[in-house]
């Protein structure tokens, strides 16, 4: 398998730019972008193609980025300064931030047209990605309208994975749920 994906070392190519280490990355939907998180709070913007360059460092998270995803154009991150952040994907702007969570951020996922955020005490957030407003460059921007929340696990939430309509969750618990129809407010099985 190694030797298939050229994954010798000898042939790899570092991007250096983090301070320290990287815990979570997202691909553009045009396969242009690689956005990469990290324990430094901050997101970086590479390009895929050679010679495989930094574009731009979004600042503005006091904590480690744990997770990215992307929905409709925007950039969404999650961290454990408790804040979800909105990005811009066209000028690389923070447009919305988020309320804090009460506990740090730990996975994200999108589903359904909507977003979901995982926390350390278990707890799972649900957000709505509508256009409502308008971005720096006068565009109309995907705001993250707040939906609710459950106590989903009864420890962290390491783990998510947007499944067409549907939630997986994985946590600290040792276990695995899936919620239907993007909606927390039921599970539709318990692992």
């Amino acid at each position: 398998l190694g030797e298939t994906l050229g994954l010798s070392g000898s042939g790899a190519t570092i991007l250096r730019g983090h301070s320290h280490h990287c815990w979570c990355l997202v691909l553009s939907s045009d396969g242009d972008t690689l956005f990469s998180g990290s324990a430094d709070g901050t997101i970086r913007a590479w390009t895929t193609q050679p010679p495989y360059e930094l574009k731009a460092t979004l600042r503005g998270h006091t904590g480690v980025v744990y997770a990215l995803v992307i929905l409709r154009g925007w950039l969404i991150s999650g961290s454990s300064d408790r804040q979800i952040r909105v990005w811009d994907m066209r000028t690389l702007s923070c447009e919305q931030v988020l309320p804090e969570r009460q506990a740090p951020l730990l996975s994200m996922a999108h589903a359904g047209g909507f977003v979901f955020a995982g926390c350390q005490d278990g707890s799972l957030h649900q957000w709505r990605c509508a256009e409502a407003a308008t971005s720096s460059n006068g565009g109309s921007i995907g705001v993250l309208e707040f939906v609710c929340s459950v106590q989903a696990h009864e420890g962290g939430v390491y783990a998510a994975l947007g499944v067409g309509e549907q939630l997986a969750t994985g946590a600290a618990d040792a276990k695995l749920r899936f919620w239907a129809g993007a909606s927390v407010g039921r599970a539709e099985s318990d692992g």
